[in-house]
């Protein structure tokens, strides 16, 4: 992960200010202690679990480390041809995939099995979920959000 990306996090959780709605808006817990020592990982996942494990960021969710394992079923969903998938969170309630030895990012929709790309998890967290992409993340949904008003506020939505 490069350092501005991992600037760009720390400057969202520094000025996090949760309010009764945060759970809705996001959650930007501390990282992993362990999360550096995880091996068969990609560089950019263990250094974000490094930096916050489990956080909501609006429609997006990643899992905690510890509850990784309870949401294998849905890497079923990934065919193994394309990789070594493992479901790390959710879009909305579609399945959040992170492919261990590229480090590619997807989500795969439940209804239809449409799967769509968002590149890198460097590149998913810095465009489409601290940056100017959340709001078409989900198309009519995002751009209403808590999240999205605070990606403005911290001048990441543009």
């Amino acid at each position: 992960m490069d350092s501005r990306l991992k600037a760009k996090i720390e400057k969202a959780q520094d000025e996090w200010r949760p309010t009764l709605l945060c759970y809705q808006a996001g959650r930007l817990p501390g990282g992993s202690p362990v999360a550096k020592a995880l091996q068969g990982w990609p560089d950019d996942y263990r250094e974000f679990m490094a930096l916050t494990d489990g956080p909501v960021c609006g429609c997006v969710t990643f899992f905690r480390l510890g509850e990784l394992e309870k949401h294998q079923f849905m890497a079923s969903m990934m065919s193994a041809e394309q990789g070594t998938w493992t479901c790390i969170g959710s879009v909305l309630n579609n399945p959040l995939f992170l492919e261990k030895d590229e480090g590619l990012v997807a989500t795969a929709n439940q209804d239809d099995g449409t799967i769509v790309g968002y590149g890198t998890l460097a590149k998913f967290l810095d465009e489409w979920v601290f940056g100017p992409a959340y709001e078409r993340i989900v198309p009519g949904y995002a751009r209403r959000d808590e999240w999205h008003e605070y990606l403005a506020t911290l001048g990441f939505g543009k």
